[in-house]
Formats: structure tokens, sequence, C-alpha cells
């Protein structure tokens, strides 16, 4: 079974550069993030194709890749914290959102 996910964000990643700079692109590429999000290495290769393009941008949208890929990377963190901590998910999974502050915000998709 083929993931059709890793494929396509791996072929946005490829032409990050691009599609960071781009209007539209760089809206595929913050759909490609929270794709990404889910998938450990994807994440990371995500975040080594896109950083080098951060600098090229301006100091606004620049702001905001920074913020996405550190909430993106923030996000898989506590997920794999979660999941070290096994059969504690319940309890463990409603301390994890009272730590964080709860979700407030998050996972708007107005972006």
């Amino acid at each position: 079974v083929k993931d059709w996910t890793t494929v396509i964000v791996r072929e946005l990643i490829q032409k990050a550069g691009d599609l960071i700079s781009d209007k539209y692109g760089n809206y595929c590429l913050q759909t490609a993030l929270q794709a990404a999000t889910e998938h450990p290495c994807l994440l990371q290769e995500f975040e080594k194709s896109t950083k080098p393009h951060l600098d090229t941008l301006r100091e606004n949208v620049k702001a905001k890749w920074v913020k996405l890929l550190d909430s993106a990377i923030e996000k898989q963190k506590k997920r794999n914290a979660m999941m070290a901590m096994g059969g504690m998910s319940g309890m463990g999974a409603m301390n994890m959102g009272n730590m964080s502050g709860g979700r407030g915000g998050g996972g708007g998709g107005d972006g």
C-alpha cells in the first residue's frame, strides 16, 4: 500500500524554494506541513527543505513560517511523549493538555 501523503509531501518539498514565495504555493506547503506533522521522518525532511528558503521571504511571512515549523515540531514532541507514556493515555493526555494551556487558537485552518 502506497502512502500517498508521504509521496505528495515529498514532491512538494522538492519545490519548496519556488512554492514558499508564491501565494498559492505557500498555502500548499502549509497544508503539507500539517500532513507532515503526523510523520516524524517527513517533518524532519520538510524542515530541512524549507528552512534554507526562509531568508528569501518578507519578515512577516518568515516569522509566520518559523512559528509554524516550531509549532509542528512541538506538537510532534508532545505526541511522542504521550505515546511513550503508553497505558496512561487517558489521564496523561488530559494533563498534557492542561500543561500546554489548553487548545486555544490551534487547528483553525485559516492559515
